[in-house]
């Protein structure tokens, strides 16, 4: 098992995910992506969001989470940026991205919209979109329809593979490239440090979107050893210790301050946490008395 989505109940193993991420990489060839060209998406954790990961290096492109609590004018500012040939986005945002895709001066050749909502998901209804824009479930049909190669040739160690931005302390977001070399790093010191292997249950409990939530127990690492990922979409102390019980989590990772209410919350309603070999922090170290709060 690769992805499960404990919200909507749906799960994927990875052969299932690579013939959807096959699919919609077909589909990106038939809009014309290729070599370097970008695919950007603004999507909570989903199982759309590792296709949307795992596509475009398919094709020697270059995908680009970007955080979904931006502003109109901020989205713009970096579609503007980032020229994306394909613009994939929640239908939770739809409103946001609307007003966005209007003001941006670039202007993508396709959009795509993922519904996550998961009433909607279980019920089969569909909100409305634009005109013009696309379901992701029939974008991928588009792929499963195509005849397009899905690899034109072998990945090179410098090729970038992932387009992450951040604002920090510079005032407006900044593209961070990510180079196959990069990745590749990135998913064996994460796999050496914690230590995972394809035996492991990973929860990340942040949104994938940054470094912290792709490369530290996310999709990049543990799709690389093979583990299985507990997707969520929103964090919820209650809930992250029922779905750590009940899947037989073995790493949870998420910043100090989640952590902490995990710690409040196990001691007034205790789960089995027996599967775990690991918590792990990030952003900022844990005080000791913390440390010894987890032991327990």
């Amino acid at each position: 098992m690769a992805l499960t989505e404990p919200e909507t109940g749906r799960q994927m193993t990875y052969g299932q995910l690579d013939c959807m991420s096959d699919g919609l990489a077909r589909a990106l060839t038939s809009d014309g992506v290729g070599k370097n060209d970008i695919v950007m998406y603004q999507l909570q954790n989903c199982i759309e969001f590792v296709c949307c990961y795992l596509a475009p290096q398919k094709l020697r492109a270059i995908n680009s989470p970007i955080n979904f609590r931006l502003a109109s004018g901020e989205t713009a500012l970096l579609i503007d940026d980032a020229r994306p040939k394909v613009f994939i986005y929640d239908t939770a945002y739809a409103k946001m991205v609307s007003e966005a895709l209007r003001i941006a001066s670039w202007k993508p050749a396709r959009i795509v919209a993922v519904n996550t909502d998961s009433g909607r998901i279980v019920s089969g209804e569909r909100p409305e979109i634009d005109e013009g824009h696309i379901y992701f479930e029939d974008y991928i049909d588009i792929g499963a329809r195509a005849d397009a190669p899905v690899m034109p040739d072998a990945p090179y160690i410098y090729d970038e593979v992932t387009r992450l931005y951040t604002s920090g302390t510079t005032s407006l977001p900044k593209g961070v490239p990510v180079n196959q070399v990069n990745e590749v790093l990135s998913a064996h010191d994460v796999m050496m440090h914690f230590p995972m292997n394809a035996t492991d249950v990973v929860m990340n409990m942040t949104p994938w979107f940054h470094r912290g939530g792709l490369h530290a127990g996310g999709p990049t690492p543990s799709l690389y050893a093979g583990a299985s990922m507990i997707i969520l979409k929103q964090f919820n102390p209650k809930e992250c210790l029922f779905y750590a019980e009940k899947y037989k989590v073995t790493f949870m990772i998420g910043v100090p301050a989640a952590l902490n209410m995990l710690v409040k919350t196990q001691q007034k309603q205790p789960h089995d946490l027996s599967s775990l070999k690991g918590i792990v922090t990030m952003g900022s170290p844990l005080e000791k008395a913390d440390c010894e709060a987890y032991q327990r």
